[in-house]
């Protein structure tokens, strides 16, 4: 199986579903990652330390 070339943080909001959307019709793959934006936990973490990469 092909590894995602996208890691889709996101919660359940209306420009999550557009982007989900968007990659369902594009044929990429991607994974999906539910995040609850309403309380920091580790995915706060990781997006810190891979927008340091950037």
């Amino acid at each position: 199986m092909q590894d995602p070339a996208f890691v889709l943080y996101t919660d359940s909001s209306p420009n999550g579903f557009k982007i989900t959307i968007a990659l369902e019709e594009m044929g990429l793959p991607y994974r999906l990652v539910h995040v609850n934006i309403a309380t920091k936990t580790s995915w706060h973490s990781t997006r810190q330390a891979a927008s340091r990469c950037w």
